[in-house]
């Protein structure tokens, strides 16, 4: 299929018509790499958040196959050019699937793999909610924005107490947000504007800058804590949170696909005028 493109007498770059890319050729040289990317990022979605490591293989492996297929017909350009442009897609294809994984997927997946509870009362010990990624909290609850606390690190990270109508004993839970509060005594993050919300999307603080801010309420605000707290995002509907972050992974995997499509596109264009220079140069 590919000795047509092969090496003719104006030379290893230099095609029979003078070009690399008849319209068939363009749309073979696009296909390849369209479809080693897809199964890349399909690999990804589907295995990824249960294994890491054969997507890591398969990532390896198609990255390493072109690149010793571009080693071995350097001398076949189209063969040359449909390798380094497999190569090209596994690169872009990594990029999307790193984004996706930081911006929205990673917290989707530990959401849709945690627990869910309903009808939690805000006294109830965190200790016993540990493994919640979902979290819903019984008539009555609110939030005690008298008692918010905002800590500036660069970014303000702002906590608020969740409380009963009885407002007694330790605070057991948490609600958390970024540059969305001012220093003291008051809370707009998430939909805490919104007097149905009483739901709650569980957050780690791999930063330790929530400890921070609940650390200053309490002793500004001379209140007790768990030890064990659990923070969460204040929300009206968890399970909208779990779909729009499905939403955005998937979109980004989807919209860089396409940029890489058009990217590829873009080189075998460039490509192909830089080879009709080159043949006009020749004659």
């Amino acid at each position: 299929m590919y000795s047509q493109y092969g090496s003719v007498a104006g030379g290893p770059l230099q095609a029979q018509s003078g070009k690399l890319t008849s319209p068939v050729q363009f749309a073979e040289l696009l296909a390849v790499p369209a479809v080693v990317s897809g199964v890349v990022l399909l690999s990804f979605a589907i295995v990824f958040r249960r294994d890491w490591e054969p997507v890591a293989i398969i990532v390896a492996f198609v990255a390493g196959a072109s690149v010793a297929a571009a080693w071995q017909f350097r001398d076949i350009p189209f063969r040359l050019y449909a390798s380094v442009f497999c190569f090209l897609g596994v690169c872009l294809s990594s990029v999307a699937m790193s984004v996706s994984y930081d911006m929205a997927l990673a917290e989707y997946w530990r959401m849709h793999d945690s627990h869910a509870y309903a009808n939690i009362i805000p006294s109830e010990p965190a200790t016993d909610y540990a493994d919640a990624g979902k979290v819903s909290f019984a008539d009555g609850t609110s939030l005690d924005n008298a008692n918010a606390m905002g800590f500036k690190d660069v970014h303000v990270y702002c906590v608020a107490p969740i409380v009963d109508e009885l407002r007694a004993g330790v605070v057991q839970f948490w609600a958390v947000g970024v540059d969305c509060c001012p220093p003291r005594g008051g809370f707009d993050c998430d939909d805490a504007w919104n007097p149905r919300a009483r739901s709650g999307v569980v957050v780690n603080d791999t930063t330790g800058r929530y400890a921070e801010s609940v650390q200053q309420a309490v002793a500004l605000y001379d209140l007790g804590t768990a030890d064990d707290y659990l923070l969460v995002r204040w929300v009206a509907d968890p399970v909208q949170v779990e779909d729009n972050l499905w939403n955005v992974g998937r979109g980004i995997l989807v919209t860089g696909f396409a940029i890489q499509l058009a990217l590829l596109a873009l080189c075998a264009l460039g490509l192909n005028v830089v080879l009709k220079g080159a043949a006009g140069f020749d004659r």
